[in-house]
């Protein structure tokens, strides 16, 4: 007999927490574009601190919808692993379309610029 979507979300808690968390921002995205969260779960989600604590609150939001909602999540996380819905992993030059180094000079340049100009309270 196999064991039911949400009591499997409890068994696993403390190992998806560790597999999602990496990805837990397109997870979130692919959960509300497959209807598993609605948009206030969503930003319940979205906006707790740390990648972490995200995916403990989509778990926490999974399980109090009941089994319906953890066997959509299931099928959501095995349509992942199979490769066949692309996740991405938490970088912040990934999200600009820069590659690591081009937004590490982005940023170094950013902060060169804003300190080599002198601001008004300052130069006068």
């Amino acid at each position: 007999m196999r064991m039911s979507a949400v009591k499997s979300l409890i068994k696993n808690r403390c190992e998806l927490v560790d597999e999602l968390a990496d990805h837990i921002d397109s997870i979130l995205d692919q959960c509300l574009m497959k209807d598993v969260i609605n948009k206030d779960d969503y930003e319940n989600a979205k906006y707790d601190p740390g990648p972490r604590n995200r995916v403990r609150k989509l778990l926490d939001i999974i399980y109090n919808r009941g089994e319906d909602t953890a066997k959509e999540f299931e099928a959501l996380q095995l349509q992942i692993k199979a490769g066949h819905l692309s996740i991405n992993e938490r970088k912040p030059w990934h999200d600009n379309g820069l590659g690591r180094t081009a937004w590490m000079q982005k940023q170094l340049k950013c902060w060169a610029l804003c300190w080599s100009q002198p601001t008004a309270s300052l130069s006068a």
